[in-house]
């Protein structure tokens, strides 16, 4: 058993205070093992941590793309183009929630967009669906954004 030194106890244990790292990282920067940094918080009579990972305080960048998906597509078919069930997504959502933005529509009135291999502008755009005009001027009106999971892609 290796004695340790007053000045290193107590810079290890306002490290593990300040929570700014975890308990591997203190111990492995003090030189000691995790459980003995334990002892000492429970003999200096600070609150101990509690075990698991610390709480995400954002969401990851698959969970922020669902969230942008979700604005305008169903749970079922973020659902299917992440792989996960719908109900996955509609607890991203709820966890997040605060992340969310408001509901929007992915394509603005103006913007050209390639559905099939076909050129269109959007005339008219709502969160779920709009009216797209080809080159010919034909309209497509009440054109669902996403179909089967799949949404046009913006070129302009």
């Amino acid at each position: 058993m290796t004695a340790h030194d007053d000045k290193v106890i107590a810079e290890a244990l306002e490290a593990y205070q300040r929570n700014e790292m975890t308990t591997g990282e203190i111990a492995k920067k003090f030189g000691v093992c995790q459980s003995t940094l334990t002892v000492w918080a429970e003999n200096a009579g600070l609150v101990l941590r509690k075990r698991g990972r610390r709480t995400q305080t954002e969401p990851n960048a698959r969970q922020r793309a669902m969230l942008d998906m979700a604005q305008y597509a169903t749970y079922e078919q973020v659902g299917i183009r992440f792989g996960c069930a719908k109900q996955a997504v509609q607890r991203i959502v709820k966890r997040w929630k605060a992340w969310a933005q408001p509901k929007k529509p992915p394509f603005a009135v103006g913007d050209l967009v390639l559905w099939k291999g076909r050129r269109y502008r959007v005339a008219g755009a709502s969160q779920n669906s709009g009216t797209l005009v080809d080159r010919a001027g034909d309209t497509i009106h009440q054109f669902r954004w996403s179909q089967n999971g799949k949404m046009p892609k913006k070129i302009g």
